[in-house]
């Protein structure tokens, strides 16, 4: 449950709640949310490492029960609290309101957009569950081997791929799109995918058992961020130009 409410917390308390407050710079909105976001993680994530330091799990004589669950669940309310926003700006949160809002979008007609797009979510959330143990035939590419024992020797401890080459340039990117305007179904996807951030680093914390082995799981979380940034920023960069290309180009209006 801790592990649950910090990664949720996060993201929502600190990223979700955020998003339409005014900011007079792009830059600043994007780097302050992260930050505010990244240390309320690394806090959740050491409140749960406490909750297992005691002589029973640092024995090794039992392990942490629920770890798959704490790497989808939060994605439902994070979802949802992004859904909120796109509608009302979340302003009521009674349980009328929350059943309404869940059951606004089954009233909508199924259009091939739909089906498309449930397919695409369905075998991202394969990947992503066969690749959290490797299963289903997902080992490691040959680069990324090469690639993890690089990040190993020159970090001291080595970020999570997820977190550096994947969530992290969604968040940036789609923070961005958002103070710029752009609050449509793409930035709400981005976002969404940006909250695996937190929940990685959740999740990095709850495999390290013993206290003095805290400090590791921070530094991993903070490499992971340290490569995600500037991985984000040239994602930034390519997509603006990628956008004013099409533009030129008479492709769309």
């Amino acid at each position: 449950m801790a592990a649950l409410v910090f990664s949720t917390l996060a993201f929502v308390g600190q990223t979700v709640n955020h998003l339409d407050k005014k900011n007079a710079s792009t830059v600043r909105f994007v780097v302050l949310t992260i930050l505010r976001t990244f240390a309320v993680a690394v806090y959740g994530g050491i409140m749960v490492a406490g909750l297992q330091s005691t002589p029973y799990f640092t024995s090794g004589a039992a392990l942490f029960r629920g770890v798959a669950l704490t790497n989808f669940l939060p994605f439902i309310p994070v979802v949802w609290a992004l859904y909120a926003k796109s509608t009302d700006n979340g302003s009521e949160w009674t349980l009328v309101s929350i059943t309404r809002k869940l059951s606004s979008p089954l009233k909508q007609n199924v259009t091939w957009l739909h089906i498309i797009l449930l397919g695409i979510a369905g075998l991202a959330v394969f990947v992503y569950a066969a690749r959290m143990g490797h299963q289903a035939g997902m080992t490691l590419l040959p680069f990324e081997e090469q690639m993890r024992r690089l990040l190993d020797d020159v970090l001291l401890v080595r970020p999570r791929t997820k977190e550096f080459m994947i969530a992290y340039p969604a968040f940036i990117l789609g923070l961005t799109l958002y103070a710029k305007g752009n609050k449509n179904i793409f930035t709400a996807i981005l976002l969404a995918i940006g909250a695996l951030a937190p929940i990685s680093i959740i999740n990095t914390f709850m495999h390290f058992t013993n206290p003095t082995l805290i400090t590791s799981a921070a530094l991993r979380s903070f490499n992971g961020l340290l490569l995600g940034a500037p991985i984000g920023i040239a994602l930034v960069i390519i997509f603006r130009y990628a956008v004013k290309t099409v533009k030129r180009l008479g492709l769309v209006g």
